[in-house]
């Protein structure tokens, strides 16, 4: 046993890869498990989201330099 107590707790019963409901138990005080979003909390600093920012935008940037522009190199118009 992990340590934690199960008592009191319901199955998350969100959907997995198999389409079939997760099995996991919630956390407390949340709708999901920690699989499925229950203990993600998102940034709460200005210097976590500025982080974040910075991971985006170079991660981007380098997806972008890999594929050759903003759409992977695909024309989303059709010629006129």
């Amino acid at each position: 046993m992990c340590g934690r107590i199960a008592y009191g707790r319901v199955v998350c019963g969100a959907k997995t890869r198999k389409s079939q409901p997760c099995r996991s138990k919630f956390e407390p005080g949340r709708d999901r498990c920690h699989f499925h979003g229950g203990l993600s909390t998102g940034p709460k600093t200005d210097e976590g989201r500025a982080r974040i920012v910075a991971a985006q935008k170079a991660r981007w940037a380098a997806y972008r330099q890999k594929n050759g522009g903003l759409n992977g190199g695909y024309n989303c118009h059709y010629p006129g």
